[in-house]
């Protein structure tokens, strides 16, 4: 489940609890709770898979990256390349022999230590080609999930609050029940206090990924065309590519 549908599941369930606690009728249509509970308005249940699909090209376009060092493996990075273009939704000219510029210097100076000194010029300038041609793709890819993350996280915040509000009438209706024990009610704030902390660290940690898409699109341009100043490490680009598959692991908690 994602954060969006667990949040509106919570309050749905503490706006039942409130009306159990408060001994309505079960057939009292302005005060009925409901088994199971109804959700609070919530998220489609798949609007996130786009953008998890997404993710899921542009990591396949990364490992395919990490390992591309022989013809075979080319066409790998090749096919990736292809992939992410059309879930993006451009298009990737297919590369066939050799192309590109020639390098300045050697492969492995230019990828970094993750490229060994077995990839020749040639396998090399084709890499590079595809990266050329793959770029443009990287930085849509990344505007894309820019706008779609900031609605989600706009709504998880929403829904944060309204649970949080629904959780502090719960408690409040507990604390004030005089045959609930202060020991369970105290028990209750407690687990609740925790619950609270999770999900404001998880709604936290997705608000990296506009730092993380900017220095995911960075490295990758660093690798295209080093700078004496820039960090052209393939390493670089992989860390930024998985800081961003943890982003959407958090939405999807």
């Amino acid at each position: 489940m994602d954060l969006n549908n667990d949040l509106a599941q919570r309050s749905g369930e503490n706006s039942a609890v409130l009306k159990f606690l408060a001994k309505c009728s079960a057939t009292d249509a302005d005060c009925r709770y409901q088994l199971p509970t109804q959700d609070d308005a919530h998220l489609a249940k798949d609007a996130l898979q786009p953008r998890s699909d997404l993710i899921a090209a542009i990591g396949k376009y990364a490992n395919s990256l990490a390992t591309a060092s022989d013809p075979k493996t080319i066409q790998d990075l090749q096919s990736a390349a292809t992939s992410l273009a059309s879930t993006v939704g451009g298009d990737l000219a297919p590369i066939i022999g050799p192309v590109g510029t020639p390098l300045i210097g050697p492969a492995s100076q230019i990828f970094g230590s993750l490229v060994g000194a077995a990839v020749t010029e040639e396998e090399a300038s084709q890499i590079l080609e595809i990266m050329k041609r793959t770029h443009p793709l990287l930085v849509q890819a990344a505007s894309d999930l820019k706008d779609s993350f900031a609605v989600i996280k706009r709504n998880n915040e929403t829904q944060l609050k309204r649970w949080r509000n629904s959780q502090i009438a719960v408690l409040t209706a507990v604390r004030d029940d005089k045959l609930v024990p202060s020991n369970v009610a105290e028990a209750e704030f407690r687990s609740a206090a925790a619950d609270a902390r999770t999900l404001q660290a998880k709604i936290t940690a997705m608000g990296a990924y506009s730092k993380t898409l900017d220095a995911m699109v960075k490295a990758h341009a660093a690798l295209i065309d080093p700078k004496p100043d820039s960090n052209a490490d393939l390493a670089q680009f992989l860390a930024m590519v998985g800081q961003l598959q943890a982003v959407v692991s958090v939405i999807k908690h």
